[in-house]
Formats: C-alpha cells, structure tokens, sequence
C-alpha cells in the first residue's frame, strides 16, 4: 500500500513540475512579446484621454455630457470609444463609486472592452511590462520556473530510485 502510494506521490510531483514550468514558462513568453500590446494600449490611453478632453470642455460650455453622435462629429464618423453606462458583469473597483455628474469611456477591443474612468483618470488598459508577467514580476516568474525545473528533477528523481531505496 505505501509502495503505490509513493508511486502515486512521485509521478503527481513530476507531473506537477512539468505543468508549472510550462504555465510559467509561457508566461514569460507572453511578457516578453508584449511590447505590441504595450504600444497598442498607450494609443488606445491617449484616445481616452483626447476624448476625456474634449468631454470636459463640453460638458463645461453645455453643462451636460455629449452624445455619441457629437463625439463622433468631433472625431469622425465611426469612432471607436463612447460613453457608456457600464454594464458588465465584473466592474472593475475603481468604476464602482461613479459620480453622478461624470462619465466612463468604453473601447471595445473585439473580445473584451477597455474603460476609461473621467472622474480619476484611471483605466482597464494594461500600460505596463509587468502587468503581463504571472505574479507581476518577470524576476519572480523565472524563480518559479527554476523552482519548477528542481519539482520535476525531485519527482523524477524520486522515479527512478524508488526501486534502489524501498525495501518492502
């Protein structure tokens, strides 16, 4: 009984050793090709807050917020950000104390919607090199590769000389 649950011991630490080197390994993939992503985020910011602008300046001169079609005759018939009144199942934390007189900005980016908060300026887009490391951390994430690595060679080690060490 204890021989197969060692067995059992030791091919679920190898495994588990393998599955955590490629989850994190793919993840430092993914940070590392992330400057297309970085760069198409900071454009979508500046639209933000171009529009943000020119809603402020608008909502001071007409004492209420523009329409879509005013933002579009500003900007181009078409344009891609709008207001909206935020109805996604999982608000972020920042867009849940939404003044009454402001606004939030919505960009929909084909699978999923950015926001644009127009009270604090704060947004869903990811701007930064971290956000797309696991844990945050590109440091952090190759110490859980290594850590990975030394699971597996532990659990394989474990393999292979389970038959030299066990005696019943």
């Amino acid at each position: 009984m204890f021989r197969r649950n060692f067995k059992i011991l030791r091919w679920f630490i190898f495994v588990g050793g393998i599955l955590g080197f490629l989850y994190f390994s793919f993840g430092i993939f993914v940070g590392m090709s992330s400057g297309d992503a970085i760069r198409n985020s900071q454009k979508i910011l500046d639209d933000f807050k171009r529009t943000a602008s020119f809603i402020d300046t608008f909502k001071k001169s007409n004492l209420r917020l523009p329409t879509q079609a005013e933002i579009e005759i500003q900007f181009g018939e078409n344009y891609s950000i709008s207001i909206t009144d935020f109805h996604d199942i999982e608000k972020p934390k920042f867009l849940m104390l939404k003044p009454a007189d402001s606004y939030i900005l919505h960009y929909w980016r084909g699978e999923w919607a950015e926001y644009y908060a127009g009270w604090n300026q704060q947004t869903t887009l990811s701007i930064k090199e971290s956000d797309y490391y696991p844990f945050h951390s590109p440091i952090l994430a190759v110490i859980v590769v290594i850590a990975s690595l030394l699971i597996c060679f532990i659990g394989f080690k474990l393999k292979s000389d389970a038959s030299k060490t066990l005696l019943f």
